[in-house]
């Protein structure tokens, strides 16, 4: 087995899900992952709470609580930095696999590369632009891959690869299907989606079909707010995301999958992956899924988030099969070994991308 350093944002604990699907895959995984969230809409712990009355009372610090639960989640971070480098410094890898190495800090990635035997690899699963410090870090890593098409070529005199999501190809059997459409996200304005998901819920339930949407908001104003933000009864309000787990299992209960772009890039999203490697129908915002080699109009739609014409229709088409070795081509297996250079695998490209 070869040993990899895994290094990337705990958010929404997939990073557990990577290491499972990496130790299947035939690694021992050094773990380095962590948060790097300055999340000041989390609840104060009850220390925090007397350290908040304190500096409202006292101090007349209206700012109260943005400056403890900031200082104190920025204490954590320090202190977790502290951790990864004893990690660093006990272990050795055959691989460094980033993802978002745009938060890890020079003086660490250079560690971690004094200790790594190969390649430095780094995943950049958002746009460049939208964390705009990997720009700076990607002279620390040998290959950079990016999933946006618009991204891949020259950046300051280095080359970017293109790559894509995946779908977790160990995941264990579903039972029945639990749910017909199946929808989570987090709530924030810039994303534009709450008008399309609200019409796409009102044709559900004039359609009678059994819907799972859930809204993750950040902060408690958020879900005071919810039923004017989401005025549908199915569209219900949660107060912690779900971890990446409980989400894939979710999607794989129900028979379609809806996904919304995100206007910050143009790069595909998990949703359309899930959907081909659990044989699930998409329906999604995103029109450039249909320039990716699994599209089939069978089971994907392309939506304008607001006219209807045509859901009936695709809805009660029956699920193309995919040809199994596109299918095989976005599996984190193939994804792995792909991005490491490791044979055998098929090359993953994007539309629009000479590389």
């Amino acid at each position: 087995m070869s040993n990899l350093f895994l290094a990337m944002p705990t958010t929404n604990g997939i990073y557990k899900l990577i290491i499972q699907h990496l130790n299947a895959h035939g690694f021992t995984v050094c773990d380095l992952s962590f948060s790097d969230n300055n999340d000041i809409f989390r609840h104060p712990t009850l220390r925090e709470k007397f350290q908040i009355k304190y500096r409202k009372k006292i101090l007349g610090d209206k700012e109260a609580k943005l400056h403890v639960i900031s200082a104190n989640n920025l204490k954590q971070i320090e202190q977790h930095k502290q951790t990864i480098i004893q990690t660093i410094q006990q272990n050795n890898a055959e691989h460094a696999l980033f993802i978002r190495g745009d938060i890890y800090d020079e003086d660490i990635l250079q560690l971690i590369r004094s200790k790594t035997r190969g390649k430095m690899i780094n995943y950049q699963w958002d746009g460049l632009a939208r964390f705009g410090e990997i720009f700076n870090k990607l002279h620390c890593f040998d290959i950079n891959y990016v999933f946006d098409p618009a991204d891949v070529g020259e950046h300051n005199g280095l080359t970017t690869l293109p790559a894509t999501n995946f779908w977790f190809d160990r995941m264990p059997e579903i039972g029945e299907i639990q749910s017909d459409v199946y929808f989570t996200g987090i709530h924030w304005p810039g994303l534009n989606r709450s008008d399309a998901l609200v019409r796409f819920a009102q044709y559900a339930q004039a359609k009678g079909l059994k819907t799972n949407f859930a809204i993750y908001h950040i902060h408690d104003g958020g879900v005071a707010e919810h039923p004017t933000l989401y005025p549908h009864p199915s569209i219900h309000p949660i107060r912690h995301s779900k971890d990446f787990r409980d989400n894939l299992l979710d999607a794989m209960h129900s028979r379609i999958l809806l996904d919304f772009k995100n206007p910050d890039h143009k790069g595909m999203s998990f949703r359309p992956f899930e959907a081909l490697g659990y044989r699930k129908k998409l329906i999604t915002t995103n029109p450039e899924t249909a320039k990716y080699d699994f599209y089939h109009p069978s089971n994907i739609f392309i939506w304008d988030g607001k006219t209807l014409d045509g859901l009936d229709e695709f809805i009660a088409t029956p699920y193309q099969e995919i040809d199994p070795a596109i299918r095989e081509k976005y599996s984190f297996g193939n994804w792995i070994h792909y991005v490491l250079n490791l044979e055998p695998h098929q090359k993953i490209t994007l539309p629009n991308s000479q590389s």
